[in-house]
């Protein structure tokens, strides 16, 4: 395996987790950001890093 194959698969591996992880703590949606992770891991990682996260208000009753 050549050194290119083994960032490709740790890409494959780690942007999933990393972008759910990051999503779920910036209030987003973690399992889309997630399968974005993994079908465009640089992307999507440089994306997440970047969108500030939402704030949701709680309702008074």
């Amino acid at each position: 395996m050549g050194a290119i194959t083994i960032i490709w698969v740790l890409l494959k591996i780690i942007g999933p987790i990393y972008c759910a992880k990051e999503a779920e703590r910036k209030n987003r949606s973690s399992a889309l950001w997630g399968i974005f992770g993994f079908l465009f891991p640089l992307i999507t990682m440089t994306c997440i890093a970047l969108v500030p996260p939402v704030t949701r208000w709680e309702e008074e009753n």
